[in-house]
């Protein structure tokens, strides 16, 4: 934890006990981070492949889908 997050929570809990203020320092958190995606330009490959092979090129020319973002 860094020092900015258990000053934080000391002066939450001053007035509780210290096991209070030990459990809510230990906690874990409430949610997680998926953190940066990763464009798989492979996979964006082989389906602009298989869709240019089986015909289906109108995406091609539309406007409205990024391919890129999946």
């Amino acid at each position: 934890k860094s020092l900015f997050k258990v000053l934080k929570y000391f002066r939450a809990c001053k007035f509780e006990s210290l096991k209070a203020f030990i459990r809510k320092i230990n906690r874990p958190p409430s949610r997680t981070s998926k953190g940066r995606r990763v464009i798989d330009y492979e996979k964006i490959y082989q389906l602009t492949e298989r869709q240019v092979m089986a015909g289906e090129t109108e995406f091609l020319y539309s406007t409205e889908l990024n391919p890129v973002i999946l």
